[in-house]
């Protein structure tokens, strides 16, 4: 088993969430407020550097988890 770093998790995170909610990234995007291009950057463990951590806040409100336990695998 490979041993994720938090960033990694959080990553995976995201994608786990689109998937389980069945949404596009078009979709994800919107409720992060971010380009479905920066969508797919996160997805894959790649952090733009335009990137802030208001990503972390939209998603725990829009998905209704606590900041920190986004950093666990879901």
């Amino acid at each position: 088993m490979k041993n994720y770093t938090e960033w990694e998790i959080f990553c995976k995170n995201i994608r786990t969430l689109r998937e389980r909610y069945h949404l596009s990234k078009r979709k994800m995007a919107k409720i992060l407020h971010i380009g479905t291009k920066t969508l797919s950057l996160l997805e894959n463990g790649t952090l733009p550097a335009h990137t802030s951590a208001t990503v972390i806040f939209r998603l725990s409100r829009a998905f209704g988890i606590p900041p920190k336990d986004l950093f666990i695998l879901l």
